[in-house]
């Protein structure tokens, strides 16, 4: 059933237009459709940067079924996993701030904030990868 139904499953079953759109999709996924919606936003308006992220994280699982979530960002997000993306990639370690990474690499804040999708250039974590 759709309520038990893992949500990256349910969202690859909505791209292949199993649930239709509009009124009827919305009407189909009942109280999932929010969150499903959400998904797809998600990858839709994202940075490729935090899709990549998420890809490390195991979040879009792997072939097929990362190919289908990620659709027209695929090319451009996989770039980036693959190491092709422009630019050396950052592991953040506890402690660290943009301002110390950007001063390593001199460059700036706002340069890696931009590349990187961060709208709060405060707001950076252990595990993060940046792409200076």
């Amino acid at each position: 059933s759709i309520a038990n139904m893992n949500i990256s499953d349910l969202v690859v079953l909505v791209l292949e237009g199993k649930y239709g759109s509009g009124n009827t999709r919305k009407q189909a996924l009942g109280s999932r459709y929010n969150e499903v919606q959400d998904y797809i936003n998600h990858i839709a308006f994202s940075s490729a940067k935090t899709l990549a992220d998420e890809v490390w994280t195991g979040k879009y699982g792997n072939g097929d079924k990362r190919k289908k979530l990620l659709g027209n960002r695929w090319d451009e997000v996989m770039k980036i996993v693959n190491g092709g993306g422009s630019g050396t990639i950052y592991t953040v370690k506890r402690g660290d701030t943009l301002s110390a990474i950007a001063k390593k690499y001199r460059t700036t804040v706002n340069a890696i904030a931009k590349k990187n999708g961060i709208s709060n250039p405060n707001l950076i974590y252990p595990g993060q990868r940046l792409t200076i």
